[in-house]
């Protein structure tokens, strides 16, 4: 899996499992850590997480469980209409809509009853965990068509640039949380575009300057500034989490928030892989470890 690094890394950074081929492609063994978090903490009436990423990486990082790759929303505006709404300010429309979806889903539960009287065996409880997905959609659906939450977004163009994406999403995130929307998200970032890095650059950030990290200082100093743009990314979450009042704290010291790449450098390494903290007053932080690459350890059973 020499060729491959970058595809074990995404699957590996968030589960810490052994992978599995499927048709060649890397594939993960278990659920990533942020999965089994929300099995715990999530509501039954809320969204149980959220996928997001700016721009549109390679490949999904989250998996719900063994080879259950869970899609990314690459669209701001996308995730503004399924998290706040239509977006049109028509309150009845949204109206019309929620109760047809909760007569929707009513049928479909008759007509569960209706065929599991003819079904034995594996095919039943086939049946039977279809009809308690469905059960959970309708829970989803009712909770929060009753739920009131305020928020002071700006609707999306659907047009953001990279920069502007990212801003939509975090704010978005943000207030998600804010009302309790849901409590668990992973925000996903595509490869920065080569302007942010080094402008007026015609060439490949990554077979020409990420590939050169170790030989090139020029290539080194770029990709040193790469990072530091994605830090400011973090520290913009954690500013905005900052900002929302919470108990006697904010947001952000209800919440552990994790920055990770897939790659411990740019030339494919993993022995120098950095995982980052902030946030979650339950934790204690203000600490630096350092794990050697002879460390022992032991990957999810």
């Amino acid at each position: 899996l020499s060729g491959l690094r970058h595809e074990v890394g995404q699957v590996q950074a968030l589960t810490g499992a052994p992978i599995e081929l499927v048709a060649g492609v890397p594939l993960g063994s278990e659920p990533s850590v942020d999965q089994r978090i929300a099995q715990h903490i999530s509501r039954s009436d809320r969204y149980r997480s959220l996928e997001l990423s700016v721009g549109t990486p390679p490949m999904s990082v989250v998996y719900g469980g063994r080879l259950q790759q869970l899609p990314f929303e690459s669209s701001p505006l996308r995730v503004y209409e399924r998290l706040f709404g239509l977006g049109d300010g028509n309150s009845e429309r949204a109206d019309l809509i929620a109760s047809a979806q909760s007569s929707l889903l009513s049928r479909v539960g008759d007509r569960h009853a209706a065929l599991a009287k003819r079904l034995s065996g594996e095919d039943r409880n086939k049946l039977q965990l279809h009809r308690d997905l469905v059960r959970d959609l309708e829970l989803r659906v009712g909770g929060l068509a009753g739920l009131t939450c305020e928020n002071n977004l700006v609707q999306p163009t659907g047009s953001e640039s990279y920069q502007e994406s990212f801003e939509a999403m975090a704010h978005m995130i943000t207030s998600a949380f804010s009302c309790d929307l849901t409590r668990v998200a992973s925000l996903q970032m595509a490869e920065l575009p080569i302007d942010l890095v080094i402008p007026n650059y015609s060439g490949s950030l990554h077979d020409e300057i990420a590939h050169a990290v170790w030989v090139d200082p020029f290539a080194a100093a770029a990709m040193t500034d790469y990072a530091a743009i994605h830090a400011q990314h973090f520290g913009r979450i954690l500013e905005l989490l900052d900002s929302v009042p919470e108990g006697n704290g904010s947001l952000l010291d209800n919440t552990l928030c994790v920055w990770v790449s897939e790659l411990g450098d740019a030339t494919h390494g993993f022995e120098k892989w950095t995982a980052v903290l902030a946030g979650g007053s339950a934790f204690r932080m203000g600490r630096y470890l350092h794990y050697p690459s002879t460390t022992p350890f032991e990957a999810w059973n």
